[in-house]
């Protein structure tokens, strides 16, 4: 397929598909929204750097999304970020003409709050877990303070003067459209992942991921209809065809990470699983 489909990150690589990432034994089968993103600390070079003295003390963009993150729900530490860095930095070409940029110290909170607060409590090793997510391709938000606006009011207007490319990123749809393009394009695949690895758990992270299992699957029943704190972390079941498993839908690690009454809900539930071990 064209990756120009999907858009480009700033600097020009392609939004490609990431693949799931399956063990070789599965004790549970994790299934998040979309991908996040290989983030850099970048800083334009001087003549375009307007800031006050004590702003440039800081990166211009301190967290730039400019590639897929190298495995689905990456931990930001394997691969070792600054590894990742020379090879995004070799895949683009990038310069000292293109300003100055590191690995940024935020890649993979989602993987890293996953192992820590999901799988942990439930006893499960990551490498005998299977990850995937609803969709293979990454989103960009707009609104203050979001990536899509870093992009397209700090980045993209310097780009043009460096030659790179500004970004093409495709803007996250609304919940309700996200889940439908999920069922109507990625069935088969998720089917197929979820009967392949024969998982006899399945852990959903966010609303949308549990929509689209709920839809893509024989029989859904048992566990939260809509998160709520009320039953949060109750076990259910799924069923494809002749595969069925224990089901528990989750709030997504990034929601969890906020911090307020999801993350006092989560932590509820994690403190009962302690007591029941």
């Amino acid at each position: 397929m064209n990756h120009d489909d999907n858009g480009r990150f700033p600097f020009g690589r392609p939004n490609s598909h990431r693949p799931p990432r399956l063990a070789a034994r599965s004790d549970a089968f994790v299934v998040g929204v979309y991908p996040s993103a290989f983030h850099i600390s970048w800083t334009p070079p001087e003549r375009f750097d307007t800031r006050s003295p004590a702003q440039k003390r800081f990166p211009y963009v301190a967290a730039l999304a400019v590639d897929v993150e190298p495995t689905v729900f990456w931990d930001g530490k394997k691969p070792n970020p600054t590894d990742e860095f020379n090879r995004w930095a070799r895949a683009v070409g990038f310069t000292a003409e293109m300003g100055t940029a590191q690995a940024s110290g935020s890649n993979g909170p989602s993987g890293a709050g996953l192992v820590e607060r999901y799988l942990a409590p439930l006893g499960l090793a990551p490498e005998h877990v299977s990850f995937t997510d609803a969709v293979p391709t990454f989103y960009v938000k707009y609104g203050p303070k979001s990536q899509g606006d870093a992009i397209l009011q700090r980045f993209a207007p310097i780009a043009k003067e460096l030659g790179v490319h500004p970004g093409s990123l495709p803007e996250r749809p609304t919940p309700a459209r996200l889940v439908r393009d999920a069922v109507e394009t990625q069935r088969d695949r998720l089917r197929d992942e979820l009967t392949g690895a024969a998982a006899p758990l399945v852990i959903t992270l966010g609303q949308e991921a549990a929509d689209v299992i709920r839809r893509i699957v024989d029989r859904a029943d048992g566990a939260q209809a809509r998160l709520a704190a009320d039953g949060y972390g109750r076990v259910g079941e799924v069923q494809i065809g002749s595969y069925t498993a224990e089901w528990i839908p989750f709030a997504h690690p990034g929601l969890i990470r906020q911090g307020g009454a999801w993350s006092a809900t989560h932590t509820l539930w994690q403190d009962a699983q302690q007591a029941d071990t």
